[in-house]
């Protein structure tokens, strides 16, 4: 395996310089609604196309519940001048044709609930905020909907994911173990069901990540984390916690074995305890 800074180092280049090349447009929020697609929340009145780049911050709440009728280049949240977040709801989609990232000066938060679209090229969770330490740096909120992105990628700062629904399709997942304050995932499967993950490329790393979880409710079965349509191996060296299995009750909560081109899967079995069996 290559040394991660081998590797880190040019994609962190590569969002840097992508984000030279559009004209940040800022959120301000001129009508009050807080809707993203209303031209005159924007600087200039003009919503960002596909030579700008949209910049949500200054503690913005931003909410979206329609489609964004033509794309834009790229999205920061999380500059200027304080937090930010974007909220996809039933009925809105966006597409930045390039890079999305979660998080840039400031905490910046994505959710996307039922009903909801959000594209984008590469994803970073949490890019390039402050020294570390400092709490988490991107949030990642799957209540339903559909997320599409090449790369995700934990960058410098803390990442959380809180997943609950919905589908997340990508070409990579990496989350390394340097360079940051680490990534936890919360994986809430107590409405029977949770957000599934599916990898397309070979690259699947989850260093120092964190897995909490919660399946209060879930019958023995297995259940797909992430599915591995790649041909490659599903790099895992964190911590699994589990919530929800009760006390005695035989249950049993493993993950696959690992191989070339094979799922992440939670399985949850009931032991017979009867003697001789």
């Amino acid at each position: 395996m290559k040394k991660l800074t081998s590797i880190l180092s040019p994609a962190l280049f590569a969002l840097t310089f992508l984000s030279l090349q559009a004209e940040p447009i800022a959120f301000d929020n001129d009508k009050g609604d807080l809707n993203y697609n209303q031209a005159t929340n924007w600087a200039s009145n003009v919503l960002p196309g596909s030579d700008s780049t949209a910049r949500i911050g200054n503690g913005m709440k931003v909410t979206l519940d329609s489609a964004v009728q033509h794309d834009a280049h790229s999205c920061h949240i999380g500059i200027p001048d304080g937090a930010g977040s974007l909220t996809i709801n039933k009925g809105g989609s966006i597409t930045f044709s390039n890079y999305a990232a979660l998080g840039w000066d400031h905490l910046g938060t994505l959710t996307i609930n039922k009903g909801g679209s959000f594209t984008c090229g590469p994803l970073g969770i949490g890019a390039y905020v402050r020294a570390p330490g400092k709490g988490p740096g991107g949030i990642l909120n799957m209540n339903g909907g559909t997320l599409k992105a090449g790369m995700i990628q934990a960058t410098s700062d803390k990442a959380v994911l809180n997943l609950a629904g919905g589908a997340i399709t990508s070409t990579a997942i990496r989350m390394p173990a340097s360079e940051h304050d680490g990534v936890v995932i919360n994986w809430d499967f107590s409405s029977g069901s949770s957000t599934k993950i599916t990898v397309t490329g070979n690259l699947i790393e989850l260093l120092e990540t964190e897995i909490n979880l919660k399946i209060n409710g879930l019958k023995n079965g297995t259940y797909t984390l992430i599915e591995n349509k790649g041909n490659g191996m599903i790099n895992f060296t964190g911590k699994v916690n589990i919530a929800g299995v009760s006390a005695g009750s035989g249950a049993k909560v493993k993950l696959s074995d690992n191989a070339p081109g094979n799922d992440l899967i939670l399985t949850i079995r009931a032991v017979d305890t009867r003697p001789n069996r």
